[in-house]
């Protein structure tokens, strides 16, 4: 690898003087689970718990042939992190420039300004999965009420999508959507007509009227838009798109004859 980006601006570009030795990865998150022995019971309970935070850390050499060339180094790498000290930020590594992290500059080892050693090490907490850099989209059209099939992906994980449902020569009255053994009914009290969408978002486990606002799949949601869903919508859980075949069924009233699904995620990586 030559570069690393934070937040869109590459290494090699914020500060020429830095050249990457080394990027280290965690191999896992950080491991959770909490195992408690009890007395009276051969072994212990477990309580499972997804996986924390991994370290990413960047070794770097600063190559200056004066303190004051060095200096201005050292203040081009402070600004190339500042985005990556007020909040989360993708960090790209180029050895794999189709995926990033996403993650916030460990400010409890923030090293000095190194005015005489060259060698530096930066740290990042990054999420214990990796996400691609563009989406994953997959359409299928129900044809008559009710309908089923499944898709195949390739990824290697599960993720959250958002769906969106649209009629495409008619309306929508009400509708059961089952995806992955999970369903979501929604009901008027106004039709939905043909063209219009509604959309199940499983990154902020809401229901909204209109199509996705949430175009870089980071949770976000239109309130009004979902506040106009939530009195007619029964949840039995928000559906997860998973490695291998995946299984819908749709069912409705109303005059619509087809409809779209499509289902919209960002593949994860360990």
């Amino acid at each position: 690898m030559t570069t690393v980006s934070v937040d869109g601006t590459g290494l090699a570009d914020a500060v020429p003087e830095a050249m990457v030795l080394r990027v280290r990865r965690d191999l896992t998150g950080a491991i959770r689970t909490t195992v408690v022995n009890v007395p009276a019971r051969a072994g212990a309970w477990r309580f499972p718990e997804a996986p924390g935070p991994k370290k990413l850390t960047i070794d770097l050499h600063l190559l200056a042939d004066s303190f004051a060339v060095r200096r201005a180094a050292c203040n081009a790498l402070a600004l190339w992190l500042t985005p990556s000290i007020a909040e989360e930020v993708q960090i790209i590594v180029d050895d794999e420039p189709d995926r990033f992290y996403l993650g916030m500059f460990d400010d409890d080892r923030a090293p000095d300004e190194w005015l005489i050693a060259a060698e530096i090490s930066l740290v990042f907490n990054v999420d214990p999965y990796r996400h691609a850099t563009t989406l994953s989209t997959v359409t299928v059209t129900a044809t008559g009420s009710p309908d089923s099939d499944t898709f195949t992906v390739p990824d290697d994980l599960s993720a959250d999508p958002i769906i969106e449902i649209t009629p495409t020569n008619g309306t929508l009255a009400t509708l059961e959507l089952t995806f992955n053994g999970d369903s979501v009914e929604w009901s008027g009290p106004d039709v939905l007509a043909s063209g219009e969408t509604l959309t199940i978002s499983s990154l902020s486990d809401t229901v909204s009227l209109g199509e996705n606002v949430d175009v870089n799949l980071t949770g976000a949601f239109d309130p009004g838009a979902a506040e106009q869903g939530i009195a007619s919508v029964s949840v039995s859980g928000f559906p997860s798109i998973l490695p291998g075949s995946n299984a819908w069924a749709l069912s409705w009233t109303g005059t619509a004859t087809s409809v779209d699904i499509t289902f919209t995620w960002r593949e994860r990586f360990i």
